[in-house]
C-alpha cells in the first residue's frame, strides 16, 4: 500500500495473529485456540490485497504482472530460504525416514502451490501426527497463493462487465463459501470427501479435512476482508466505533482462550476470529479507537512486521527440536526455540524481505520471475529426490536403519488397495484382486477388515499365488468387518457403506471363504458396557447375513506392543546405537483381549461355517510376545505387523486357500 494508506493498527493486528499461533504450537497453557491466528491473517490479507487491486483498477493502472511480481517478492524469497534450511536441517538431524519421505512429498507439493491439497489428501487413518509434519504450517500459504492467482482475475472480469456488481457478487460468493464450510465441517465430517463431476483424486480426505484445507471452504475468510475494502460500510459515530472495536478484540481473545482444537473448525467457530478481525478493521477505518492505539504500540507493530518470517520459521524449529531431543519441548528449551525463531525472523526481515521489497535485490521484473522459476524447480526437485530415495534411511546407524526398514516394510499395494479405499480415479468402485486373477474363473475368497487386514494382505497374496487361486480385498481404516443394524462404527457412515458393499459382493458372487481380520477393539462403539451391541452380538449378526455355504475364518487379535513407538525407538537407536528390547507379557495380552477372544471362540462353536485362526503361539512363542523374530523386527508400529511379520502366518493360511 502507499505510505499515505499505511495503518499501524493492522500491523498490530498481525502481531495479535502470530503471537497466539506461536504460543499454541509451543503448547503454552491457556492458548487452546491460538491456531485462529491464521484466520486473522486471512481477513487482513483479503482486505489489503483487495484494497490495492480495486484502487489500481479504479485508477486504470492495474497490471497482473506487477501484482504477481509484488506477491512473489513478498512471499517467495523468505519461503525459499526457510524450505532450503529446513531440508538441510532435516537431513543432518537424521529425521525419521518415513517422516523425511513425507517431508519430501510436502516440499514438492509446496513448490507446486498445492501443499494444502496434499495435507488434505493425506489427513487419513495413516497420517503422521501433526507435531512431526515439518511443513504443516505452509498449508495456509498455499491457500493464499491460490487466492492470489484466481482473485485478481475475478476482479478484472467483474470490472470489465459491471463493477457495480462487485459487492453483491463478493457477498454471494462469501455466503456460498461459508455455507460450504459449515456443510463439510458439521454434516457427516467423517465421510469421504468428493466434488461432483470431478474425478476422485482426493486420496484419504474426509469432509472435515476438506473443510480445513480446501480453498473453496476457506475463501469466505478472505472475502470477508475483501468486502471491507469494497463496500461503503463505515462507522461514523466515534462511540459506536469504540464499541465495535472492543467487541472485535474481545471476540478474538475469547476465541484464543476458549476454542479448542477438538472443536469442529472452521465452521461456526471460525466466524469468531473472522468477525472479530473485520470489526477491528472496520471500526478503525475512520476513527482512531482505543483498540487502535493499543495495536499501534511500537512493540506490536514491529512484531506484526516480523509476523511473516515468524510464521515461517517457528514451526520447523519446533518440530526439528522435538525430533532432535526425541521428546517434548521443556520450558527451558522453549525459551531457546523462541529466541532462535525471533533471531532468524529479524535476519529474514532485514536481509531478505526488505531488500526484495525495496528492489535493492533482484530489481527487475524479469529477475524476480526467473528467481521464482529457479526456486520452484529446485524445491520440487529436492522433494522428488527425497521421496525417490525413501527418506535416505542410510543416514542413520545400522541398528536405527533396521527400525526404519521395519516401519516401511508394509503392504506394497497399500496405496492402491487400502489408502485409496479401492476407489478408482473416475469414481468407479472396484475391489483389489489378491493373488493372480485367472480369466474365466471366479474369485474364491474375500479378505475383509480394517487396517489390520491391510497389514495381513501380503500373506494372503503370497499364499493365493502359490496355490493358483485369487480373491478380493475390502477394507477401510477404523472399520471392522461388521454390518450391524442401527449402528455406525465410530459414527462413520463410510464404515457402514463399505460393510454393506463387502457383504453384497460375498453374497452375489457365492464366495467360498471369507477372512475377517480386525483389531477386534472393545473401544468400538459397538463394544462397551453401556447397553450397546457387544462384540459377540455384532459378529453374530454379521455372520448370519453371510450365506451358510460360505466358510468364515476369523483371525484373532495380534498382540499389541504399546512400548514400540517407532519414532522414539528410531531416535533412541540413533543416539545409543542399540534398539531397546520391547515385548509384552503373553498372559497379560491374553487377559486384555479375553473379551474378543472368547466371543470369537463362542461364535465358532455355535456356527458350523465359522472357524478361528489363532497366531498367538507364533508371535508369543514362550512367556512373552517380542517385537522381533530371529533378530528381525516384525512390527510396523505398536499394533500392526509389517510384511515380514505377517508372512510368519503362512502355515496357518495355506491349508485354508488350497
Amino acid at each position: 500500500m502507499k505510505k499515505s494508506h499505511y495503518r499501524a493498527d493492522i500491523d498490530g493486528l498481525r502481531a495479535l495473529a502470530i503471537i497466539p499461533v506461536l504460543f499454541f504450537h509451543l503448547k503454552m497453557a491457556g492458548f487452546s485456540g491460538g491456531f485462529i491466528g491464521v484466520d486473522i491473517f486471512f481477513v487482513i490479507s483479503g482486505f489489503l490485497i483487495t484494497s490495492i487491486i480495486v484502487r489500481e483498477l479504479n485508477e486504470d493502472r492495474f497490471s497482473l504482472i506487477k501484482f504477481w511480481e509484488r506477491r512473489i517478492r513478498r512471499i517467495l524469497p523468505v519461503l525459499f530460504v526457510v524450505l532450503l534450511a529446513t531440508t538441510i536441517a532435516s537431513y543432518f538431524i537424521t529425521l525419521f525416514p518415513p517422516d523425511f519421505t513425507n517431508f519430501g512429498q510436502s516440499l514438492a507439493a509446496q513448490g507446486l502451490l498445492l501443499v494444502n491439497i496434499f495435507f488434505m489428501r493425506t489427513g487419513d487413518y495413516f497420517a503422521a501426527p501433526s507435531d512431526v509434519v515439518t511443513l504443516l504450517h505452509t498449508w495456509s500459504l498455499a491457500v493464499e497463493e491460490q487466492f492470489y492467482v484466481v482473485f485478481p482475475l475475478v476482479l478484472l472480469l467483474i470490472f470489465k462487465l459491471k463493477k457495480q456488481l462487485l459487492v453483491p457478487l463478493l457477498t454471494f460468493f462469501g455466503i456460498l463459501s461459508l455455507a460450504y464450510s459449515l456443510y463439510l465441517v458439521n454434516e457427516n465430517p467423517n465421510n469421504a470427501f468428493s466434488v461432483p463431476f470431478i474425478p476422485h483424486v482426493w486420496g484419504g480426505a474426509n469432509n472435515a479435512n476438506a473443510g480445513f484445507y480446501f480453498p473453496l471452504a476457506r475463501a469466505w475468510e478472505l472475502i470477508a476482508g475483501a468486502l471491507l475494502a469494497t463496500s461503503s460500510l463505515k462507522i461514523k459515530n466515534k462511540v459506536a466505533a469504540e464499541s465495535v472495536a472492543l467487541i472485535g478484540i474481545g471476540t478474538i481473545f475469547f476465541g484464543i482462550f476458549y476454542i479448542a482444537d477438538t472443536n469442529p473448525f472452521p465452521g461456526l467457530w471460525g466466524t469468531l476470529p473472522v468477525l472479530g478481525t473485520a470489526a477491528i478493521i472496520l471500526a478503525n477505518t475512520n476513527h482512531s479507537t482505543f483498540v487502535s492505539k493499543i495495536l499501534s504500540f511500537p512493540v506490536l507493530v514491529w512484531t506484526g512486521l516480523l509476523s511473516y518470517s515468524l510464521y515461517l520459521w517457528h514451526w520447523p524449529i519446533i518440530v526439528l527440536t522435538q525430533q532432535y531431543l526425541n521428546g517434548p519441548i521443556t520450558p527451558s528449551v522453549r525459551i531457546w526455540v523462541l529466541l532462535a525463531t525471533v533471531l532468524l525472523s529479524i535476519a529474514s526481515y532485514f536481509l531478505i524481505e526488505t531488500p526484495l521489497r525495496k528492489k535493492s535485490l533482484l530489481p527487475k521484473t524479469w529477475h524476480i520471475f526467473c528467481f521464482a522459476l529457479f526456486s520452484t524447480i529446485l524445491i520440487v526437485s529436492l522433494g522428488v529426490t527425497i521421496v525417490k530415495h525413501h527418506g535416505f534411511p542410510k543416514r542413520a546407524p545400522t541398528v536405527a536403519q533396521a527400525v526404519a526398514i521395519a516401519a516401511a516394510n508394509t503392504n506394497p499395494r497399500e496405496y492402491e488397495c487400502f489408502r485409496n479405499n479401492y476407489r478408482q480415479i473416475f469414481g468407479e468402485i472396484k475391489p483389489c484382486v489378491i493373488g493372480t486373477e485367472i480369466p474365466g474363473t471366479a474369485p474364491t475368497f474375500v479378505l475383509w477388515g480394517d487396517s489390520h487386514s491391510n497389514a495381513a494382505m501380503p500373506v494372503f497374496d503370497k499364499v493365493a499365488k502359490e496355490n493358483g487361486v485369487y480373491g478380493v480385498f475390502f477394507a477401510a481404516g477404523g472399520c471392522p468387518p461388521l454390518v450391524v443394524t442401527g449402528h455406525s462404527i465410530r459414527e462413520n457412515p463410510q464404515c457402514v457403506d463399505d460393510g454393506h458393499r463387502a457383504l453384497k459382493y460375498i453374497t452375489d458372487n457365492q464366495i467360498r471363504d471369507v477372512f475377517l481380520v480386525s483389531s477386534w477393539d472393545e473401544t468400538y462403539p459397538y463394544f462397551d458396557d453401556k447397553g450397546s451391541t457387544t462384540i459377540l452380538e455384532a459378529l453374530t449378526e454379521t455372520i448370519e447375513q453371510i450365506p451358510p455355504t460360505t466358510q468364515v475364518h476369523i483371525l484373532q487379535r495380534i498382540p499389541r506392543q504399546p512400548d514400540f513407538q517407532v519414532r522414539q525407538l528410531f531416535y533412541a537407536a540413533t543416539s545409543t546405537n542399540a534398539v531397546p528390547a520391547v515385548s509384552v507379557n503373553k498372559a497379560e495380552f491374553l487377559s486384555s483381549s479375553s473379551m474378543s477372544r472368547q466371543a470369537i471362540e463362542t461364535l465358532a462353536r455355535e456356527h458350523h461355517n465359522v472357524s478361528v485362526i489363532d497366531a498367538v503361539d507364533i508371535y508369543c512363542p514362550q512367556t512373552t510376545c517380542p517385537i522381533t523374530h530371529d533378530g528381525t523386527i516384525i512390527y510396523a508400529d505398536s499394533n500392526h505387523l509389517n510384511t515380514t511379520g505377517v508372512l510368519l502366518m503362512s502355515p496357518l493360511i495355506t491349508p485354508l486357500l488350497k
